[in-house]
């Protein structure tokens, strides 16, 4: 509940601001930190709760007309192929010469959508990508809140796990990992402005609208 009030403070107090810039940081993690370093760390996952036992791959169904599974406490991740019986999957540590667990749509042509909107959205958020399957360069595209594409970039999808951070300054409502093959990620950190910081802004509104 607070979180969402302190966003909405944020929202307004830059209200007259242009939105639109989005800021990509493929394999270059100091860059992302430097970025992330006036923000909140609010919620990270790397996929270990699951369980998946090493060297295994683990299905998790989305049935007709329901929301992908919630499997992590920040977000939803789903693939757009439209399978009943496996719409997403884990794979255990090992499985494809990953250091650990993995998850991502099952099938080629099936992208990956990780999303954040039903869980307050965030300004950032980093993460480590592979390809294990078709290794190449796909789209990564980044949606506001309300299911609009905002900006999107090309990059490579190697077989092993590279750092990518999006910086934004609008809430990020979902990221699409547009590979063909197995677009899998790992270690997702998901941040958001300092509460000091929006406390400032709502202060300065409040001194704005006294004047």
């Amino acid at each position: 509940m607070l979180r969402n009030a302190l966003l909405l403070v944020a929202v307004l107090a830059f209200a007259g601001t242009a939105f639109g810039a989005v800021t990509f940081y493929y394999n270059d993690r100091p860059g992302f930190d430097a970025a992330v370093a006036g923000m909140t760390l609010d919620s990270s996952t790397d996929f270990e709760e699951l369980g998946v036992p090493p060297g295994s791959l683990v299905c998790y169904p989305v049935p007709p007309g329901l929301a992908p599974p919630q499997i992590t406490a920040n977000m939803r991740v789903s693939s757009t192929y439209p399978d009943p019986s496996c719409g997403l999957v884990a794979l255990g540590a090992g499985f494809v010469g990953n250091a650990t667990t993995v998850v991502g749509p099952n099938y080629f042509a099936g992208y990956g959508q990780y999303q954040f909107a039903e869980f307050g959205g965030y300004y950032a958020a980093g993460f480590d990508l592979m390809d294990p399957i078709a290794p190449g360069h796909y789209p990564v595209v980044v949606y506001d809140m309300g299911g609009a594409e905002i900006a999107r970039t090309t990059v490579n999808f190697p077989m092993r796990e590279t750092f990518m951070g999006v910086v934004s300054d609008q809430l990020i409502g979902m990221i699409e990992l547009q590979s063909t093959g197995g677009d899998l990620t790992d270690n997702w950190e998901l941040y958001i402005p300092e509460p000091s910081a929006l406390a400032l802004l709502a202060l300065g509104g409040l001194l704005l609208r006294r004047r």
